[in-house]
């Protein structure tokens, strides 16, 4: 009952938590074919990195579909930058990211690169071919762009360090904006790069409370025998950090965390043999530590909330140790046979599958968080009333309520 006073109030709490200021709005815009500047806000649930169409609402309450066909540029408040180009010659023009700007600018489209001067587009690319090799077939990749890069910059002879850097650039937007930085500093030119600001990922903490449902799982031989908690629920209480955000992959989400689990002090037994009847009691001291490790991912996205579901692995640490037990053994006969021997035993540690579904509240101050997760801890519980021997996994459904701060 305290535990679910505690959730309560941290809901409340949270709810009704007064909000700081709001920081400064930062507007997205776009350029018209005929150069006209409009400010507003791209209807996008995630930053990405290609782009067919945009819904745009505009700071005067329009909404718009922007297509190549009708925008020249597109420029997010994050810094990020789309323009409008035909890169195949064809007549048709596409939304291309931007990179870097100056006496040569560099472009993405689909993972495939390109450099500009003026108006020529040159496409820096790897070249994918086989070749046989001590009586098999290995695949080669040519770093063409390489040549590319060193044929159009035309490195002056003291560019040593640029030449190197060329050498061991990757095809990818860090390694090739680096090389654009260096070639325009180097020759004291003006250069603007467009890619998105801030950190990689955010980092949250999450604090969470909740309720767990505890069941047994019969895994080898129950032998005529059923086991059951009384009561069958655990408290729990998990305190971790949340990695959300990624600019390469803003849906997935990731957990870590230290939880806290106090767990059934009790379970009753029951069986049924040819020749007599069991019933039973173990008490016990009962609680686990647990860490589990999550991937989640976004599977739907509003404006403010979102529900994800997640996968991973959870580690368990138990704390376990028998009080009393009492056995009764019933043949038909006047009086039952009591045995007071103990016969529940639990592994030490432990490792469980863990799926989870979430919804996420997003406030001004955090995130309000509710979630399910399911586990089911292997091979966790060993019986031997009578040395009716018997091993059983132990399935936790988890209800909870938390904030990620």
């Amino acid at each position: 009952m305290r535990l679910l006073s505690f959730c309560l109030t941290l809901v409340f709490a949270i709810t009704f938590y007064p909000k700081g200021h709001a920081q400064e709005l930062l507007l997205d815009k776009f350029i018209s074919k005929s150069g006209e500047v409009i400010s507003g806000k791209a209807l996008l649930d995630f930053e990405v990195e290609d782009l067919e169409s945009v819904e745009f609402e505009t700071s005067d309450g329009r909404r718009l579909t922007l297509d190549p066909g009708t925008v020249s540029e597109l420029q997010f408040a994050s810094g990020r930058r789309f323009l409008s180009l035909d890169i195949d010659s064809d007549g048709n023009e596409e939304f291309v990211s931007w990179l870097f700007e100056g006496q040569w600018d560099l472009f993405r489209y689909q993972k495939n690169y390109f450099l500009r001067e003026e108006k020529q587009l040159f496409p820096l690319k790897e070249l994918k071919s086989t070749r046989e090799q001590d009586g098999r077939t290995v695949n080669v990749t040519t770093p063409q762009y390489r040549g590319v890069l060193l044929s159009k910059l035309k490195l002056a002879t003291d560019q040593e360090a640029l030449k190197a850097l060329i050498d061991r650039s990757r095809l990818t937007d860090k390694d090739l904006i680096q090389v654009m930085e260096m070639y325009h500093e180097d020759r004291n030119l003006s250069y603007r790069q467009f890619t998105p600001k801030g950190k990689s990922m955010e980092t949250g903490l999450r604090i969470l409370a909740g309720i767990g449902m505890q069941s047994l799982t019969k895994n080898f031989e129950n032998q005529g025998m059923n086991y059951r908690f009384s009561p069958a629920s655990a408290p729990y209480i998990e305190v971790g950090l949340r990695f959300r955000k990624f600019k390469s992959a803003p849906r997935l989400m990731m957990d870590a965390g230290v939880a806290i689990y106090f767990e059934p002090s009790e379970i009753d037994l029951s069986g049924q043999r040819i020749t007599f009847a069991l019933t039973g009691t173990q008490t016990m001291k009962n609680s686990s530590i647990a860490v589990p490790l999550m991937v989640n991912y976004i599977l739907v996205k509003g404006l403010s909330s979102s529900v994800y579901a997640g996968a991973g692995l959870t580690f368990w640490v138990s704390n376990f140790s028998n009080e009393s037990a009492s056995v009764f053994v019933d043949n038909g006969g006047a009086e039952s046979n009591v045995i007071e021997e103990d016969f529940v035993s639990r592994k030490s540690s432990s490792l469980s599958p863990s799926l989870k579904l979430g919804w996420m509240r997003d406030f001004s101050s955090g995130s309000l968080i509710i979630e399910l997760k399911g586990d089911l801890v292997l091979k966790n519980y060993e019986f031997t009333p009578l040395n009716y021997y018997s091993v059983y996994h132990l399935g936790v459904g988890t209800v909870s309520v938390g904030y990620l701060f």
